[in-house]
Formats: structure tokens, sequence, C-alpha cells
């Protein structure tokens, strides 16, 4: 775990639509698998004033491979609109412990990413999850878009100093 996340928090999904008049929520996970968001409790999103807010889960099931969750004293549809595409996230320290050598997408945020002609292209901004593979979100002097396929595209990975070497023209 790279101890500079520790404090941070790690998106895990965000609340679709609201289901049903009694104030139930679709949410949509980005864990892997994604049935494994439960696993993780409890959830915090962020306030209008940026705060990291709490939020008392009282119920969730599945329903059509659909997890549905019920916040605490939310009861109807309309209270349900203030959490609406709301992110989901769990503070860093509460994700397990990962064997030498994996990591997860958090730890990569930030990173210098340098070609195999040493050129920064920049910083990792994000991480997309497409159908073919992820794809590294490198924000510099340009946008890059770069495949994150290991031993193709993505040379090395350093941890410890914070660099990502990858194959990939500057000019692309």
């Amino acid at each position: 775990m790279n101890e500079e996340n520790i404090d941070q928090y790690v998106k895990i999904g965000t609340f679709g639509r609201p289901y049903s008049i009694h104030g139930w929520l679709k949410v949509h996970s980005v864990t892997q698998p994604p049935k494994a968001i439960i696993q993780y409790q409890p959830w915090y999103i962020q306030n209008n004033k940026d705060e990291w807010e709490l939020l008392q889960i009282d119920n969730l099931r599945f329903h059509n491979n659909n997890l549905l969750v019920h916040i605490e004293n939310i009861d109807d549809p309309e209270m349900t609109k203030d959490y609406v595409n709301k992110v989901i996230s769990i503070p860093y320290s509460q994700l397990p412990q990962l064997p030498k050598g994996q990591f997860y997408w958090a730890d990569m945020i930030g990173m210098t990413v340098l070609n195999k002609d040493k050129i920064n292209l920049g910083i990792v901004d994000h991480l997309l999850e497409t159908p073919a593979n992820d794809v590294l979100v490198v924000i510099g002097k340009k946008r890059h878009l770069i495949p994150f396929l290991r031993d193709h595209t993505i040379k090395e990975i350093d941890m410890e100093n914070k660099i990502i070497h990858v194959d990939w023209d500057a000019d692309f």
C-alpha cells in the first residue's frame, strides 16, 4: 500500500438513479468484481463543502444484477435526488494489503510518465476502464491516452520513484 495515499479516499462506485418510491438508489460499482463493493463499508461521499460525509446505509440488496441501497432517513425518491451521480468512496486505508508487485489504480494517480526516450509525457490524472483494456490518462504538454497493456505499452511501474515507463511516442 502506498503510504502517501493512506489518508486519501478511493472511488468504489457512484449512485445511480432512484429505485422505488421508498428512497432506494441504484449503485454502479467500479470494484472488481462489481459485487465486491459491499465488502467495503462504511461509504463516504463529498458534500457541497467538499467535506467527507459518512453514509449510513441501513439496507442493501441485489435485484436483476443491480445493487440497490437504502440510506438511513432517506425515504422517498425526492430525497434521493441529492445523491444521484455522487461518487461513493472509502478511505484508502480500508483497502486490503496487496501482494508485493501489485497495486491499486489510486497508487498510480500523480505518477510521472516517461517514454522510452526519457521524455516526460506528464502525470497520470486518472485511469479509464474500457472493454478492450484500461487506459492511463496522462496530462502534460499534451493529453495522452495510453493503453494499460503490461509489457507492451507499459514497460515498468516504479512505485518507489513514482515513475511509469512506457513505449509511447510523445507526438501521439
